[in-house]
């Protein structure tokens, strides 16, 4: 899922729908949205003291309510080629593979929307055409992998 810039418009659409009872997956779809970014937003309705079994403010009260809250969020600080050249030789030296040969794994970190899923897709990309095997997950999927006990895990 690329970045999606969130206007005042999208949260209240996403709030509204979710407070309707809509499911985050259905959200997602139709909002053209990340379900993480869907759960953020969700999240901040929660610590504000609104759930699904308050009444929904009107557009104007939730804005202001989440003024301070969800909008400096929503206006990326910079774009993600600037976020990401500080990293650029790092990302080179991923890209050269060297970790694959010392039998090293990989984990790609960071803040929201600065391309860390194309960024280990490439690398994921050179390390098969270099005839070598990859298992790539997002972090939901990891974090739900490495609960499961080793004796129960799938091959």
């Amino acid at each position: 899922m690329g970045y999606k810039r969130m206007t005042k418009e999208d949260i209240y659409e996403i709030l509204r729908r979710w407070h309707a009872g809509q499911n985050v997956s259905r959200i997602a779809d139709v909002e053209k949205c990340g379900r993480k970014t869907i759960f953020k937003y969700i999240k901040k309705f929660n610590e504000a003291g609104f759930g699904r079994d308050t009444k929904l403010p009107d557009k104007e009260r939730i804005w202001d309510i989440f003024e301070q809250k969800i909008l400096p969020s929503v206006e990326r600080h910079r774009p993600a080629s600037k976020q990401l050249e500080p990293l650029e030789d790092i990302i080179r030296d991923l890209a050269s593979c060297h970790f694959v040969e010392q039998k090293r794994n990989l984990v790609v970190a960071g803040p929201s929307g600065i391309g860390k899923t194309h960024i280990a897709k490439a690398i994921g990309h050179e390390v098969c055409r270099r005839g070598e095997n990859v298992i790539f997950k997002k972090t939901g999927k990891l974090q739900e992998l490495m609960e499961i006990p080793q004796s129960e895990r799938a091959c």
